[in-house]
């Protein structure tokens, strides 16, 4: 593959010719009226990773009835990883790093201060979360962030663990608040600064907003993809009274939601520690040495009466981690055995894919089960996924009151991944005071539609420039594809859609912020790369 340094400047819109870097390798099979539903899946025994399993050792069941399994793949950890051209520092992707790396899964660490109010709480939790730090190895692929008003990153999971270590174990030797020195470890400081509470429905929305934009972040990287979540409540709008239960039911039921529509496994921790939530925990929680005494499996719903606000607490977090196909951690002082067993979990992991007829989409919660066929090595085994889906189409109301603008997607801290996206940007010889900037759209990721004989697409990209760290104003414009026949399709899901444009050359040095969003999906994805004088 050549290096992408800029490619020539063709006019209008043009199908590269080499292999996007970090864009989908796996060309889809395109059907009109169905949507393609995927389950990340983990098949583990109290010893290890199930590997080597096939697509006939699986059973996927919709609603209790069996679906053909149209897409199978496997991701695992230890393989070799693709052999990919680094990218020049003028040269963004958001599915590699500019080492050439990519992942084959994702664990984000969240410290959620905002739900975390509690000062003594918050102090005890920065210790804890910098003795995990402190644990990393260089071998581990994680990131790091930190939750209050806006999500804040300290760290990426395609960045090295142990710059990160080091820089908690230099901060943990410090003062609380004490100067800190290069820039991770300041970073890091300013992720674990004690907050101030916010009101209940400042938070809900907050967490929404948070968790909708890990899922953007994460929902294009392959295999399993983990958020450990360490927190000591869930935000709940209407506080403890029980007679806003199915409030309380609803809120927590579209956190597990936004979450399980990205395949996004939820390891929740309460931060607080042994002794904290024995008063509230539920059945098949995890406590340090085992399960609580006297656990077994049993209805959420009777855990959840013994107390009046159950949801805002353990239970809440047990919820959601079930129905994501993760777990809760109750009651464990030592944060990293989570994290150890949640990077067991991602060794390795299956992606099953069935298609649904759009008349089956009723815009309802449809109930998912996995099973395993019965063999030496799945015996005692036990399978990890998400419980269920919302079976609507990318069109309905529910779906489309779920879009993000433009100027939001701008605006996230997170890069979105759904849809992989390249870019570079150079000045233009030819044009002082103009960038060139050419982005390229991976095609496998936009939805096409049959029209006749030929295939069409479209999508919205945009160009910010941030500034001292904040967004400009978004340059959005429609790109509309030309008519694709099934050969051209074939090849610009290879090569990729490069779209050239130019923008004004700032005077100190930015961002440029570029964002596509598919006009039907909705599905985006996002990079930065750096713009303006050296």
């Amino acid at each position: 593959m050549s290096k992408w340094f800029l490619l020539p400047c063709l006019a209008g819109l043009t199908v590269a010719q080499t292999v996007a870097p970090g864009a989908s390798q796996v060309q889809p099979t395109f059907r009109v009226g169905t949507r393609l539903v995927q389950l990340d899946v983990v098949v583990r025994t109290d010893k290890n990773v199930v590997r080597g399993l096939t697509k006939e050792d699986f059973t996927v069941q919709d609603k209790g009835k069996t679906q053909n399994i149209a897409v199978f793949s496997v991701t695992d950890k230890n393989a070799p990883p693709a052999k990919l051209t680094p990218l020049p520092s003028n040269v963004a992707s958001n599915r590699m790093n500019n080492r050439g790396e990519t992942s084959q899964s994702a664990t984000v660490i969240l410290f959620d201060r905002l739900n975390t109010a509690d000062p003594a709480d918050q102090a005890t939790a920065r210790t804890r979360i910098l003795a995990l730090l402190r644990s990393l190895k260089p071998s581990d692929k994680v990131a790091f962030y930190s939750l209050y008003d806006n999500i804040t990153v300290v760290q990426e999971f395609m960045d090295t663990a142990e710059q990160l270590s080091q820089a908690a174990t230099r901060l943990s030797a410090q003062a609380a608040g004490g100067a800190a020195g290069d820039p991770l470890q300041t970073a890091l400081r300013d992720a674990l600064t004690p907050t101030q509470p916010l009101d209940p429905t400042t938070r809900v929305r907050i967490t929404s907003t948070a968790f909708r934009s890990i899922a953007r972040r994460l929902s294009g990287v392959p295999g399993r993809k983990n958020l450990l979540w360490l927190t000591s409540s869930v935000p709940l709008t209407y506080g403890s009274g029980t007679e806003r239960r199915s409030n309380d039911e609803g809120e927590v039921a579209t956190f597990a939601r936004i979450l399980s529509e990205a395949n996004i496994a939820l390891y929740a921790v309460d931060v607080r520690g042994a002794g904290s939530s024995f008063s509230d925990a539920p059945r098949d929680t995890q406590v340090e040495g085992g399960l609580m005494p006297g656990a077994g499996k049993g209805s959420v719903n009777q855990v959840a009466s013994q107390s009046a606000n159950t949801l805002s607490g353990t239970q809440g977090m047990q919820v959601i981690a079930e129905e994501t196909g993760g777990k809760a951690y109750i009651n464990v002082n030592d944060v990293s055995i989570p994290l150890r067993e949640v990077l067991d979990f991602a060794e390795t992991s299956y992606t099953l894919g069935f298609y649904v007829d759009d008349k089956a989409l009723d815009g309802k919660v449809h109930d998912l089960s996995v099973k395993i066929a019965k063999k030496p090595e799945t015996n005692g085994a036990k399978v990890y996924a998400r419980k269920s889906y919302l079976a609507a189409s990318v069109q309905s109301a529910a779906q489309q009151q779920q879009r993000v603008t433009m100027t939001e997607l701008a605006a996230e801290q997170l890069d979105a991944t759904l849809i992989g996206v390249m870019a570079a940007a150079l000045p233009d010889p030819s044009k002082p005071g103009l960038h060139v900037v050419q982005v390229r759209v991976s095609a496998s990721d936009l939805q096409f539609e049959r029209r006749g004989d030929k295939w069409i697409a479209s999508f919205d990209l945009g160009l910010s420039i941030e500034t001292g760290g904040r967004p400009g104003d978004v340059n959005v414009k429609t790109i509309k594809l030309p008519e694709f026949t099934d050969d051209q399709l074939k090849q610009a899901m290879i090569g990729g859609l490069d779209i050239n444009n130019t923008v004004p050359s700032p005077s100190q040095p930015a961002r440029l912020r570029i964002v596509v969003q598919d006009k039907v999906s909705g599905a985006a994805g996002s990079v930065r790369i750096p713009i303006g004088p050296k």
